[in-house]
């Protein structure tokens, strides 16, 4: 004997045999599966099932005496009377079907009107957000630039007062290196003037390492210079 299961449309049950399909009160629109169907069958469609619960008993036959006369105007006129009132019919069917058209397509109108609404006031948020998010991110870049402005300034000034300092060091050192170079000279014009207890190839010594001490300073005063040069060529770019 065969075991059922059921479906209701959501909800799967079973297996159930035969009683208990009977305790179920199952109809003939009820869908039903056992092993060895192919797909779900409405219980009407199963032999089994068919003849356990549905099967009727032969029509009783009912013994109509023949129509007088009379009854047979009277059902002729019933007929007369029904085809005269076919037109009437037809109207109000086609009204009614005309009707419940209407219903539909405005249904489906204002089905689709709602759905268009939707999507615009989507649209609108999105483009709302959009903006939204714009306008943060112009803020934020513009925070940035502001930022990076006043840090750059803050290092253009303590580069334009190193720059001072250095330049204030270096003019002292000009100073200090011009005496030197002075000095230096008095020295060379000493050294070749004065010739007293010294031999020629002293005397000659003497006036060399005058010399190289005026080349080296000549040297610092032009490395001295130069660096100025510079410095005041970033001065001008920092203003």
């Amino acid at each position: 004997m065969n075991t059922y299961y059921l479906h209701n449309g959501t909800i799967l049950s079973g297996p159930f045999t035969l009683d208990e399909l009977k305790a179920k009160k199952i109809t003939k629109t009820t869908s039903v599966w056992c092993e060895g169907m192919e797909d779900w069958k409405n219980a009407g469609e199963v032999e089994e099932l068919k003849k356990k619960f549905f099967s009727t008993p032969p029509p009783i036959r009912v013994f109509v005496a023949p129509t007088t006369p009379p009854e047979n105007r009277y059902a002729t006129a019933v007929k007369k009377f029904a085809r005269v009132n076919k037109k009437p019919l037809f109207i109000v069917a086609g009204m009614l079907v005309l009707v419940i058209g209407t219903l539909i397509f405005n249904t489906v109108l204002e089905s689709r009107t709602l759905k268009l609404e939707e999507r615009n006031n989507q649209t609108e948020y999105n483009n709302h957000q959009y903006k939204i998010q714009e306008k943060e991110i112009e803020d934020q870049k513009k925070f940035i630039a502001e930022q990076q402005k006043i840090e750059s300034e803050r290092i253009g000034k303590e580069r334009k007062l190193a720059i001072n300092n250095r330049l204030s060091e270096i003019k002292n050192l000009l100073t200090v290196t011009n005496s030197n170079l002075n000095n230096s000279k008095y020295e060379l014009n000493d050294a070749r003037e004065f010739q007293f207890l010294r031999s020629d190839s002293e005397r000659e010594d003497d006036i060399s390492t005058v010399e190289n001490k005026i080349i080296f300073w000549r040297n610092e005063i032009a490395q001295l210079e130069k660096e100025i040069s510079m410095l005041y060529l970033e001065l001008e770019k920092i203003h």
